[in-house]
């Protein structure tokens, strides 16, 4: 009798662990953390990876601290893209010469298919200076 209500505890017990798990790794792999917008002008956007080919790019912030002194590395921000047509739509504002704004999501944890950074672009505007 002991021995049928230990084995029915282990059981359960284990069934929750296996549960959490798969919970927290639903969050960790396909959860995102943050999401938001960037502005800026794409300097590179080149597709690579051995296996898994992603649009990897970077965003000039265009921001200059006051005084023109400081780090101009900081106001570089790279970012994957997976969706083809968000790529093209990149290249197409940059060859006109246009300013995007980039709407991404922040993963908590990168996964190799879709991208080499943890921003995910995923729509882009072109914007129009006046």
């Amino acid at each position: 009798m002991l021995k049928n209500i230990l084995k029915k505890v282990l059981w359960a017990g284990a069934i929750i662990i296996a549960l959490w798990l798969l919970v927290g790794s639903y969050f960790v792999f396909w959860g995102t953390y943050s999401d938001g917008y960037r502005i800026g002008t794409v300097i590179k956007l080149n597709k690579k990876g051995y296996i898994f080919k992603t649009y990897e790019g970077q965003l000039n912030l265009d921001f200059f601290p006051p005084g023109g002194k400081g780090n101009t590395q900081s106001n570089l921000w790279d970012f994957s893209v997976a969706d083809k047509s968000v790529a093209d739509a990149i290249e197409k504002a940059n060859d006109n010469g246009k300013k995007v704004k980039l709407y991404f999501d922040e993963k908590y944890y990168r996964l190799p298919w879709v991208g080499e950074t943890k921003y995910i672009v995923n729509r882009v505007e072109e914007i129009n200076s006046n």
